[in-house]
């Protein structure tokens, strides 16, 4: 299919059914984000895993930081004067540096200002002409490292994927905003096409902010790896999803964005408790990835499967609507923590 430069084409929009107002927190306007979708083509017959979120996020790294890493350096980012502005360091490692938030207390690293969406389709086998799309969520400031992250994707494409190092080539960018995606690069142009991406937390509501109140359906599409009171959560309830939601919008929010959306947490975690679950169709999956950094095999883990909910979620929409874009949990920089809404009509 071939498309004009700034043509645009339908995505998928996540309706919201009108009923009762949603609570937006002071700040939503300003929580920036950007959604880009990637799309590739295989140029010879490759195999993957099932979960392609390690392939995906090694190579991307691999990539980023031969293009963004200077010469001569030690490769410790967190000794490096110029970790700020490196792609790399930034969007790969993200380091805890001297003046972020006293959020990160106790973090040996940062979250990261990345969400990779790898391809979620379970085929393994590709053949010459397959297509694959993947996605990746920058937020605040991290958009800068919009041309980097392109030019790293076409780096990794060129050397290959998988054990066979299958070629691929990345033909098309496109931004998602909204209920649609606005081409902004294709294979062989030297420059961003000007359309405008960046999207705010509030425009993931309807314009009405409106929502129904009843039901809830939460299902888990990639592994959620949460930690509470230290341990991994081997089941989850509606109060232990909000509680890592917030903090981990809070926690971006104030790293990379201007950390102006205010919210009392303590007062939403207190009435998430009159959530009730309705119905429980969880698992445990594992995964292993090989981390080069630590030279070890690591067991990624995580609940999958969906979780139907009852009570008021008015005051909550705003976060989990937000939560969709952010994932929630671990290795979110993998693509884990994936989760989708849906209301008790269908929507």
């Amino acid at each position: 299919m071939s498309l004009s430069p700034h043509e645009v084409i339908p995505c998928p929009s996540i309706p919201i059914r009108k009923s009762r107002a949603v609570a937006v927190p002071e700040g939503f306007d300003h929580f920036t984000f950007g959604r880009l979708r990637f799309e590739f083509l295989a140029r010879e017959e490759f195999s993957l895993p099932r979960y392609k979120g390690s392939v995906f996020r090694a190579g991307l790294g691999a990539a980023l930081r031969q293009i963004a890493c200077s010469p001569g350096r030690n490769g410790q980012c967190g000794a490096c004067l110029l970790a700020g502005e490196c792609a790399y360091a930034r969007l790969i490692e993200t380091p805890v540096r001297p003046g972020d938030s006293g959020l990160t207390a106790g973090m040996a690293d940062a979250p990261h200002p990345m969400v990779l969406r790898p391809p979620l389709s379970s085929n393994q086998h590709y053949k010459t002409g397959d297509s694959l799309v993947a996605e990746v969520i920058l937020i605040g400031d991290a958009m800068r490292f919009t041309p980097q992250l392109i030019c790293a994707f076409h780096d990794f494409s060129r050397a290959g994927i998988g054990n066979s190092r299958g070629k691929f080539s990345l033909e098309r960018v496109f931004a998602v905003t909204g209920g649609a995606c606005k081409s902004i690069y294709a294979c062989g142009d030297s420059a961003l096409k000007d359309v405008s991406w960046a999207m705010k937390a509030a425009d993931l509501l309807s314009k009405d902010n409106k929502i129904d109140a009843g039901r809830l359906t939460v299902t888990l599409e990639t592994p959620l790896r949460a930690k509470l009171h230290g341990s991994l959560c081997d089941t989850l309830n509606f109060q232990s999803l909000m509680k890592s939601i917030l903090r981990r919008i809070r926690v971006l929010d104030s790293l990379y964005c201007d950390g102006t959306m205010a919210f009392d947490h303590r007062k939403l975690i207190a009435l998430s408790a009159h959530v009730e679950t309705i119905a429980e169709n969880i698992w445990w999956v594992d995964w292993t990835r090989y981390s080069h950094r630590q030279k070890a095999s690591l067991k990624m883990g995580g609940l999958i499967g969906n979780l139907e909910f009852q009570g008021e979620f008015s005051e909550f929409m705003a976060f989990l609507r937000l939560g969709e874009i952010l994932h929630v949990g671990k290795g979110t920089a993998y693509g884990m923590g994936k989760y989708s809404l849906r209301t008790v009509d269908g929507s």
